[in-house]
Parts: structure tokens; sequence; C-alpha cells
């Protein structure tokens, strides 16, 4: 290779070097406009059905709609269950992957069934942490040294990972916890004067506990939806009491919704196999079935033959649907009931005591895809887009990068798309994609351009240095020799240079 082929591959690498550069310095400018001390604070109201919004008057939520972001629907995992479905947001699992396939579970090892709200803690965390590997983002950010605070929400007091790591701050579950007061206490760890938190979580039990005692559509229903909203204006005003109402990212999500059963439609255990016969998990409507040693053939076949009449569903394992992502998970039974939708087994008369047939009541746990499943999502903040409405569904496991991204948090692996929701991001659509279509047409236009004017340099440099150098070239005159051979010289020195520039090592043969 001669020196000018050689000059000129050097200039078209650092041509290249340096548009790549100011593509980073574009980025780096683009990203540095997100607030490095991000406040993020999640707050889930239990059972907040996604057409709540259009029953009743909630102007400080509307508040936060209309100058923030709106989903249209946000799709819960199944089973549409609570603590599944709240392990799903903060892991950005699905129920198979995290292993939190109900309210009450299996524990095969100790062949027990546990439930994780009644049970005593220690059953619960050996339930709920037996995967080290399966942790909350409240865990990640507590190890990149920041401070999480956690109020309420299922699976707090746990210890998580193999460091058994929990948040700076929480409150275990109380539901006689008055709400004012637990936001009081939640929003004084953001400014907690020694280790305050950049990431809060707030778990509030209702409009859950309501719908269930009264059914969805009741005015029961939506009175506690409008304490809701007065609790959300309360906690608005309290963070601009503190200073943080500027600075706080605000995502409002729910866990599942519900829907309406009525006391006439219980379908009774009893009389489709012999309760001695088998045990199961979870509730109403979806149980899963763990028939006795020797009765597994006998008990499935008597809850096949009784769907005949009762009209429920009946799936074993491998017959779940894999867009469930449910079936693959060790504690999962060997089939499961699904009552149909309006209906409840008889097992739900435990905890709803008598009822007369006129009285309804509400119930989730059906398919996710269930339209009465489908939850709200909304946010606001220095972050997020000023009065955007996204028509369309996202999952609730996309919450956990949306947070890791609003946090600077490097995420696990996980099952949510940041993708689909980063629509909801102020500037990271629009700036990002003209950022990417910038740097295509540098490659696909300007890049071409250059190197074509570097070829068209290089032969005509090659060429007029044939030209000097051929023996055909005419004969040198009286003293031209000398100036013949110090250019040659001159040559040698400006070649050496140029080899010098590969690098440090100049042992060059």
């Amino acid at each position: 290779m001669d020196l000018y082929s050689t000059s000129s591959i050097l200039l078209f690498l650092q041509l290249i070097i340096g548009l790549f550069n100011v593509h980073s310095i574009f980025a780096a400018s683009h990203a540095s406009n997100e607030s490095v001390e991000n406040l993020v604070m999640l707050i889930s109201y239990d059972g907040f059905r996604h057409d709540y919004f259009q029953k009743v008057e909630i102007p400080h939520m509307d508040f936060l709609r209309s100058n923030g972001v709106v989903v249209k629907r946000m799709k819960p995992c199944f089973v549409t269950f609570t603590f599944p479905n709240h392990h799903c947001m903060i892991t950005g699992l699905y129920a198979e992957s995290h292993g939190m396939i109900a309210n009450t579970m299996l524990n095969r090892t100790e062949d027990e069934i546990v439930d994780l709200w009644e049970s005593s803690i220690e059953k619960r965390e050996r339930m709920a942490t037996r995967n080290p590997n399966i942790i909350p983002l409240w865990v990640t950010n507590e190890e990149r040294g920041r401070a999480s605070g956690v109020s309420m929400w299922p699976g707090e007091v746990f210890h998580y990972g193999e460091n058994k790591t929990r948040a700076t701050y929480f409150i275990e579950y109380n539901k006689s916890l008055d709400w004012h007061k637990s936001v009081d206490t939640a929003l004084s760890w953001f400014s907690h004067r020694e280790n305050p938190a950049n990431f809060v979580i707030l778990y509030v039990d209702e409009p859950d506990h309501t719908g269930h005692t009264y059914g969805p559509d009741s005015p029961q229903v939506l009175e506690t939806i409008q304490k809701l909203d007065n609790l959300t204006g309360y906690m608005i005003q309290q963070m601009k009491n503190l200073g943080l109402f500027d600075r706080m990212n605000m995502i409002f999500v729910s866990d599942h919704g519900m829907a309406t059963v009525n006391a006439s439609n219980i379908i009774p255990l009893d009389e489709i196999a012999p309760k001695n016969d088998y045990r199961f998990a979870s509730s109403s409507p979806t149980l899963l079935i763990y028939p006795k040693l020797g009765k597994e053939s006998e008990v499935y076949e008597k809850f096949l033959n009784g769907s005949s009449k009762w009209k429920y569903r009946v799936m074993k394992k491998e017959e779940m649907p894999e867009r469930w992502h449910y079936r693959n998970v060790e504690e999962m039974s060997p089939f499961l009931i699904m009552a149909p939708k309006g209906y409840a087994f008889s097992e739900s008369l435990d905890w709803w005591g008598k009822l007369k047939k006129s009285e309804t009541r509400g119930m989730h746990g059906w398919d996710n895809e269930m339209d009465d499943m489908g939850v709200q999502m909304f946010a606001f903040g220095p972050a997020f887009k000023k009065g955007f409405h996204l028509d369309e569904t996202v999952e609730n496991v996309d919450v956990y990068p949306l947070l890791a991204h609003l946090l600077h948090l490097t995420p696990h692996s996980h099952n949510g798309s940041f993708t689909r929701i980063s629509r909801l991001l102020d500037g990271f659509n629009d700036s990002s994609s003209t950022s990417s279509i910038a740097v295509i047409l540098i490659l696909l236009v300007v890049i071409p351009s250059i190197i074509g004017i570097i070829v068209i340099a290089v032969r005509w440099f090659r060429k007029r240095h044939t030209a000097r150098h051929s023996p055909l070239a005419t004969s040198a005159g009286p003293g031209e020799e000398d100036d013949r051979r110090r250019n040659d010289h001159e040559d040698g020195e400006e070649r050496g240079q140029i080899y010098r520039l590969s690098g440090p090592d100049e042992n060059v043969a």
C-alpha cells in the first residue's frame, strides 16, 4: 500500500469516528435534559377498572390526566389477582416467571397452602423469595446505593436476593391505616434529611374492597372513587407544600378490574367432587385443583363431567393458553377450573357469608383479556408528555422498564416492553426518532459521498505520484539529479511520519 492510500484510509477512519462522536454528543445532550435526580412515585389503587373514570367526577385525577399521559387500557397478568399482578409490575415478569401464581399457593416443599396475606410472615417470605434471582425494582434501587420507600405494597417487608435486601423505608400492610397518614409518611421519605428516597411506592386497597362487597356498578364504588380522588388531591397539595411537586414523576396503576357476580350464580363444589379427595389454592373464579395421591384421574373426571352442567372451564396445565404465561411453574396444579363470567364457586361463601338471592358482589380472577379485568394507568411529571392519550393497550409488565428508565437503573431480565411504553415520555419518541433518521441519512448519503471524494483524490494523487517517478519521464538535466534525490529523501521522511501514526509501536521492519 502506498503513501497516499494509507493517508486516505486514516482520513476516512477519522471522519467516521467524528461523525459518530457528533451523534454521541447529540444523544448525550438529549439525555442531559432528563433530571439526574428523578423523583418517582408509583401509586396503586387496587381494583380500579379502566372505565371507572367515565362513571364519576374526579377533578384531581382529571387534572393529572389532562396535563399528563393516559393509557387507554392496561392489561394485567393472568391470573387477575392482587399479589401476582403487583409482583408483575415491580419485577417486569409474568406469573410463570416470578412464580407468584395466586394469592394463596401450595408450598410443595412443606406440603401446605400458604396465604400470601394471612399466613405467618416467615411462611409468606419463604414462598415469595424462594428464587433469589427474582427481585423487585426497589431492591435494585437499594443496591445502587439509593433509598426506596414501600408503603403496604404486596411483598413490602420481605428480604430479596442473595443479599436479603429490603427497602430502606416500609410500612407493612394494615387495612385500618388512615389513607392520609400513609400518604404523609410516604412523602416524608422523599424529604428525609439524612437519606432521602428517590423512589417510593404507595398501595391503597380500594376500590377493590368496596367492589367485592357491593359490586363494581354500585353507588358505593363510585363514592369510594371520589374519596380516592380527594386523596389524590391531598397528595398533590402535600407535594407542593414539601417542594416536591415540580420534580415528581407520578405513575398511577392498578392490578385488576372487577366484574359483577349475582348471589344466585354460585356453583356448588360439593355437588361436583368430594372435598376430601382434593384441595385447592387460589379463589373464585379460578381455582387450582390438587387431587389427593391416587385420586388424580377420578377427581379430574368428576370436575370435567360437572363442567357440562355448570359451564365452567376445566384446563390441564398443558392446555392453558400460552398467552397466559402461567403454566410453566413448579407450583402449578395438574388442572384448574374457571367459573363463567358472573359466576363464583361456593368456596367464596366462606368469606362472603350467606347471601340473599337478589344481592350482588364483585369479583376478579378471570382471563386477563376480558374487558372488565382491564385497569387504568396514567402518569404526570416532568418526564412525561403533556395532554397525551395513548389509544392502545399496554401490559402491566411494561411498568418495570419504564420505572427503571426514570430511575436510571439497569433492569434485570424481564418480559416488559420499553418500546411499547416509551411513547409516554416527553420528547423521547419524537427526538429519538429524529436522531435515528439523522444517523441513517448520514450513513446512507454523507458517508458514501465522502468515500467518493476520497477515491477521486487518491486516484489523482496516485496518478501524479506515478508520473513523477516514471522511467519514461524526461531525463534530468544538469543539477536536476540532486534535486530529485533531495525530493526522494523528503518523501521518505514524510512516509515514515505517516507510518508512525499507526500506533505507539514504531518497530517497523
